[in-house]
């Protein structure tokens, strides 16, 4: 989850006035390369948040948990290696970074 624009934790003293660097799951691609940010790390830059795994109560009592792999999307756009600016080797890695939320079911019990 990232909803840069609008969270409070996410303002800054910047132009613009928020970073994506400073919200749950960060994206530093989001940042505008061309902005002012109090500090360089809450600009434009690759760096961000990848995945998530997390498990509840229910879960735990099968030993099962859910996974999902990222930077995050939803409500943003999925990054996608076409299109942003970003340089740095990827080979092997999809275009485009929009996975489902998967959960695990072992085949085993204990």
């Amino acid at each position: 989850y990232n909803d840069y624009k609008h969270e409070e934790f996410s303002k800054c003293n910047c132009i613009p006035p928020y970073s994506a660097e400073a919200s749950i799951s960060t994206r530093g691609d989001l940042n505008p390369a061309n902005g002012t940010y109090e500090l360089d790390v809450m600009g434009h830059r690759n760096h961000g948040a990848i995945d998530y795994k997390g498990t509840n109560y229910q879960l735990f009592k099968n030993l099962r948990f859910k996974a999902w792999g990222g930077p995050t999307y939803d409500p943003l756009p999925p990054f996608n290696w076409a299109t942003t600016d970003i340089q740095a080797k990827h080979y092997g890695q999809p275009t485009v970074w929009q996975f489902k939320e998967m959960e695990t079911k072992w085949e085993t019990t204990l």
